[in-house]
């Protein structure tokens, strides 16, 4: 099924079925200037859809499928994820455990990078007549299927990382535009995604309980 995006560019629909994925990119897209609920931290994963394939330079690639999510804010302005954040039930779907409160605390986001999952995928039109690919759910991957491996390179969009500018031009940019439009875009205050130091103060069985991150 074809449609045409807002700019008029006509592109192929993913299906609204559901799919083997592969996490392949984290970007934290800074603070973003919001409408009705006020500025909101935002991240995009993105995962590598191999089931579906897109001929690049005679190269069949597979699909990719992005999806956008808040953070919330603690009042020293750190990011955490909230436990009724749409990010918070994708994770918990995906590992298929809820986390304990202790590996909240030590959890990264960046661990989710090339993991399996199933990707429910669903169609939403938006009011200007636009159909869009939205992820509707994130499922462990089905027992017995090939967990996908990815096919290009994993990317880790982190203000604080040294290689923060390099990482920024290996984007798409649509992404790119995204990031420097961001509230504390060349801030001094970089910003913070919710991340600890490993799992230094977790026990043996939580360290296990963690599946598949």
């Amino acid at each position: 099924m074809k449609i045409k995006v807002g700019s008029g560019f006509e592109r192929e629909l993913i299906p609204a079925e559901t799919f083997r994925a592969v996490a392949t990119r984290l970007i934290d897209c800074g603070v973003q200037k919001g409408s009705m609920y006020g500025d909101k931290h935002q991240i995009i994963i993105c995962w590598e859809l191999p089931d579906i394939t897109i001929d690049i330079d005679g190269v069949p690639m597979p699909r990719m499928i992005s999806e956008f999510y808040n953070l919330g804010t603690t009042k020293d302005g750190e990011a955490i994820i909230g436990e009724k954040s749409t990010l918070y039930k994708h994770l918990v779907s995906w590992r298929g455990k809820p986390f304990t409160k202790e590996e909240m605390q030590s959890f990264d986001l960046k661990n989710i990078l090339g993991v399996p999952c199933m990707l429910q995928i669903v169609h939403n039109e938006k009011n200007n007549g636009d159909i869009r690919e939205k992820v509707y759910h994130v499922m462990p991957l089905m027992k017995g299927l090939e967990p996908p491996k990815p096919a290009t390179e994993i990317i880790n969009l982190d203000w604080s990382a040294p290689d923060f500018k390099e990482t920024l031009e290996k984007i798409p940019d649509w992404q790119k535009d995204i990031v420097k439009r961001a509230l504390n875009w060349g801030s001094t205050n970089s910003s913070k995604m919710p991340s600890t130091d490993d799992f230094k103060e977790m026990t043996d069985e939580e360290v296990e309980a963690i599946l598949p991150f």
